[in-house]
């Protein structure tokens, strides 16, 4: 973001606006070029050991009874709702739902709301756009690595993640009142952005990043064999309903703008409104948590979800 944001300033300042295209696209191309050479397959000292998983009617498996033919096709077809049952799966699939549809409108539409700007007297240009969200990117940069390391030492995640949800919901409703006063300042503006890029962009980073880890601690809270087709089914869900808020996010803003008389008041508010509600899912897994000694099912995960 920060790169195509100054990509597009630096084309936008020399009335080269074809040759941002032309340039990102050479930078995507280096970078899968440098991927093919010289990315390593796994990281050091990572091995991948494959079992081979057993099938139904094969001849070297002798042994194997009706009665776990039964067992792993009844598994097969409950997966979905095995994944659905876990503890905590639909908390951050909502969540992440929410946190899309905020975070996907900024990713359109503040661009476009820059240039509507009055300050210190002066409007906005397209160029100043470029900047202000470079750093509202930078921000959420910040944000990224203050909460990954925040969460690594006290293995809070959804509390983290809520607060800063719910932060960022109050800072973007603040940032829209104070650019609508009659003088703003412009290292004051520049300060509530970066805030909510820092506040905003940390829980979706999070989330995108710790997902299989989360999963995974549900599983292994369950009693459950982690098995391959439970975590990815898991994982899918959670990434599937954030996807939804990713859809709908840019479709609203377009929406509301075109088709209401409310304009950028009533997106604000949609977009304070998600990132408060993608706090608030998370009630039941935000405090102090402890795991049974025989592994109950009614544990919190989120304490552990880097853990494991």
């Amino acid at each position: 973001i920060i790169g195509g944001s100054i990509i597009s300033s630096v084309g936008l300042t020399l009335n080269k606006w074809g040759y941002c295209f032309l340039a990102c696209g050479l930078v995507i191309i280096a970078i899968g070029i440098v991927d093919i050479f010289f990315l390593p397959r796994l990281p050091p000292g990572q091995h991948v050991h494959r079992e081979r998983e057993p099938i139904l009617g094969d001849a070297s498996d002798g042994d194997t009874s009706g009665d776990d033919e039964g067992e792993l096709q009844e598994d097969e077809g409950n997966v979905v709702l095995t994944a659905l049952r876990l503890p905590g799966i639909l908390d951050y699939a909502f969540n992440l739902l929410f946190v899309k549809l905020g975070v996907y409108v900024f990713y359109y539409w503040l661009p476009v709301w820059f240039v509507t700007l009055v300050l210190e007297g002066k409007t906005v240009t397209y160029v100043d756009a470029c900047w202000y969200t470079a750093a509202w990117a930078l921000g959420g940069v910040c944000g990224t690595i203050s909460i990954g390391i925040s969460v690594q030492l006290t293995r809070l995640y959804a509390t983290f993640d809520a607060v800063s949800c719910v932060t960022s919901g109050v800072l973007i409703m603040s940032i829209y009142k104070y650019t609508s006063s009659l003088y703003t300042t412009l290292w004051i503006f520049l300060l509530l952005l970066v805030s909510i890029g820092c506040f905003q962009m940390a829980p979706y980073s999070l989330a995108s990043a710790c997902m299989p880890s989360v999963v995974n601690s549900a599983i292994h809270h369950q009693d459950k064999n982690p098995k391959s087709k439970l975590v990815g089914m898991a994982t899918g869900i959670i990434d599937g309903v954030g996807s939804v808020g990713a859809i709908f996010g840019p479709l609203t803003g377009a929406v509301v703008l075109q088709y209401t008389p409310f304009g950028w008041s009533l997106v604000f508010i949609i977009v304070a409104v998600s990132m408060v509600l993608a706090g608030l899912v998370l009630a039941r897994q935000v405090g102090p948590h402890y795991v049974k000694a025989d592994g109950g099912t009614n544990c919190r995960i989120s304490s552990y979800s880097l853990s494991t």
